[in-house]
């Protein structure tokens, strides 16, 4: 019977650690610890970091400018994206940046297309700002 509300020693959680070690986990499971140590999406609730991995999840193998794949290859949101579909980060380092949950809004750039890309004025900034 478990006791709520009492606290384990610490030679008891070396024991229990030194049980679980090496025991086999289903690839769900990996991912799952994996997405929350990282931070990252559990839900369709994504900020702007977890939109950006969710896309990256489904980005092509070469840029969809100039077409290179030996390149370190990017996501950046389209500037076609239409502005329901954008939302605008509130709080952190990324605030007042708009970015969308949907990965099709996203485009998959080399690192000089990206920032061509970024350069260039983008309308619905306007609209979101």
């Amino acid at each position: 019977m478990a006791r709520k509300g009492t606290h384990l020693t610490e030679e008891h959680k070396a024991q229990i650690r030194a049980k679980l070690k090496g025991r086999p986990l289903s690839a769900e499971t990996r991912a799952k610890m994996s997405a929350a140590r990282r931070g990252r999406y559990t839900r369709d609730e994504v900020r702007y970091r977890g939109a950006h991995d969710r896309a990256r999840e489904h980005m092509a193998g070469s840029c969809g400018h100039c077409g290179a794949d030996d390149r370190r290859l990017t996501v950046s949101l389209r500037h076609d994206t239409p502005v329901e579909n954008l939302r605008v980060e509130t709080t952190g380092c990324n605030a007042r940046k708009p970015y969308s949950c949907d990965p099709a809004d996203y485009i998959t750039l080399c690192y000089s297309c990206h920032k061509l890309h970024d350069i260039r004025e983008a309308p619905w900034l306007a609209d979101v700002a």
